[in-house]
């Protein structure tokens, strides 16, 4: 091999170990919303009548479990969001007529209160993540 074709394969080499990781993080990256390799679970909470499902319900979910909040607003004439602080995550404000989706896995056990942030007193429930399947009702 001449001394130009080596230089050549060592700067091929190095442009590979630079270039490869940063090529798969963007890869990672641009999966954007969260991609489960399992079931998801799905739970439709709709604001109305300023409470959360009539009811302001308690969900119950179990730890490792992949979940997709669908957020719907319609309470005619207010704006609501949905907000579940001690996981870090929350709607935008939405108008009426309005949906917005969280989706995240449910990596901690415990009872987590959601909540509207406009309305805190009268439009709050419970998300219950548990360890064991066979108590989960929702």
């Amino acid at each position: 091999m001449s001394q130009i074709q080596i230089k050549s394969l060592r700067y091929l080499i190095l442009t590979v170990l630079i270039a490869l990781p940063l090529l798969l993080g963007n890869i990672f990256a641009q999966r954007g919303s969260l991609e489960f390799d399992t079931d998801v679970r799905t739970i439709v909470i709709i604001a109305k009548d300023m409470k959360f499902n009539q009811t302001n319900p308690t969900f119950e979910m179990v730890y490792g479990e992949a979940v997709r909040i669908v957020f719907r607003n319609e309470d005619a004439g207010m704006k609501h969001d949905l907000v579940i602080e001690e996981l870090g995550l929350r709607t935008p404000v939405l108008q009426p007529g309005q949906e917005a989706v969280i989706e995240f896995l449910a990596q901690t056990e415990g009872s987590f209160v959601y909540f509207c942030s406009i309305h805190p007193i009268s439009m709050r429930g419970t998300l219950l993540v548990i360890s064991s399947p066979m108590i989960a009702g929702n």
